[in-house]
Formats: structure tokens, C-alpha cells, sequence
């Protein structure tokens, strides 16, 4: 039992780190994305903005990816999943028995 559940906790601790990672991850491909866009509406003028419609397969592909990290970012912040995913982990190395803490007292007769 007792490695059942460290084995869960380590799980759960590798899947909140690489949430937080991929967290990240989206941010800057988004803060990309948007400067570049930015970067496009100020060298385009307005009928080439109602012209750019994304383009077909690809365009509906990159709607759908766009749309997939706008929805992670509305997880907490990146950092923070990394910080649970590694409390979590030393719970669970602590659970499986990996580390140890001993306390112990004694007195001279």
C-alpha cells in the first residue's frame, strides 16, 4: 500500500511539472504569436488585414492550437504548478521511504 501511494504521489508530481512547463511554453508561443500579428497589422494596410484569413486546413489547424492555449492560460501560472509538481515529489519520496527524517533524544545516566 504504502508504495502504491508513493508511486501515485510521484505521478501526480511529474504531471504538475510538466503542466507547469508546458504552461510556460504556451506563454511564449503566444507572446510570439502576438507580436507577430502585431508586427503584421502595423506593416499591413486594411485590405490586406481583410484579405489574411488564415488559409484553409492549415489555418483552421493553427485556429484550433490557438484556441487549445488560450485555454491552458487560464490555468495558474506556470511556476507555480513546478513548485506543487516538486512539493509533491519530496511528499512522495517521503512516502516511498526514499528520504527519511529520524528524531531522536537521549540522556546520559
Amino acid at each position: 500500500m504504502r508504495n502504491a501511494v508513493a508511486l501515485i504521489i510521484t505521478l501526480l508530481g511529474a504531471l504538475l511539472i510538466v503542466s507547469g512547463i508546458a504552461r510556460v511554453w504556451a506563454e511564449a508561443i503566444l507572446a510570439k504569436r502576438a507580436n507577430e500579428a502585431a508586427k503584421r497589422a502595423a506593416e499591413a494596410g486594411p485590405e490586406e488585414l481583410a484579405a489574411d484569413t488564415g488559409g484553409g486546413v492549415l489555418g483552421q489547424i493553427a485556429d484550433k492550437l490557438e484556441t487549445l492555449l488560450r485555454g491552458i492560460q487560464t490555468l495558474p501560472t506556470g511556476e507555480r504548478l513546478i513548485v506543487y509538481g516538486i512539493v509533491v515529489l519530496t511528499l512522495g519520496a517521503l512516502a516511498a521511504g526514499a528520504v527519511s527524517f529520524n528524531v531522536g533524544a537521549s540522556t546520559g545516566t
